[in-house]
């Protein structure tokens, strides 16, 4: 978890980080989803899923940031302006940045009652812009950019721009952020 939270404190500050950067990313609202999130994944790994799941309450309570638990992201999580932002899927990959109001996940049901085979799997390098939807089992490939807005129920191939509703393919050949 340490290591994680060294990248995504890298990612945010874009570059080294010393010890006032480092106990500014954890106090500030700004980035304390991130570290929360962190948290909640944490104890849920560590089979202490009170603790677990009592973060990823706080995290919806104080920033209004449903990221389950069970979701595993990479390094270089980068979550810009945290509010109306539900995450639930497998799989996330590194350097993955997200936007206000963007959802991901199943769709359909409670959280708790999703379904691990129906929710998304993103790559590395992934960027979901503000209002948009993710939603089923479906692939998002690596350095792909979901555009705002835009809903997002098939597959999306590596290094392109998928937007609209729904989502169709705006441009490809996209280089890592």
């Amino acid at each position: 978890m340490i290591q994680y939270l060294k990248e995504d404190m890298r990612r945010h500050y874009r570059g080294a980080v010393g010890f006032r950067k480092a106990l500014q990313f954890l106090i500030d609202p700004r980035t304390q989803p991130v570290v929360i999130y962190r948290l909640s994944h944490f104890f849920y790994k560590k089979k202490i899923w009170f603790l677990g799941g009592f973060f990823q309450f706080l995290n919806l309570f104080v920033y209004g940031c449903w990221i389950s638990m069970k979701t595993e992201i990479g390094p270089g999580l980068l979550i810009r302006h945290g509010f109306g932002i539900g995450i639930a899927c497998k799989k996330i990959g590194k350097n993955f940045t997200v936007f206000p109001h963007a959802l991901i996940g199943t769709g359909s049901g409670e959280p708790g009652e999703m379904e691990e085979q129906d929710v998304p799997v993103i790559g590395d390098n992934v960027t979901v812009y503000i209002g948009s939807r993710v939603i089923g089992k479906i692939r998002v490939g690596d350095n792909a950019v979901i555009a705002a807005s835009s809903l997002v129920f098939k597959d999306v191939p590596e290094g392109v721009t998928v937007g609209g509703i729904p989502a169709k393919i705006l441009k490809s050949g996209q280089s890592s952020q």
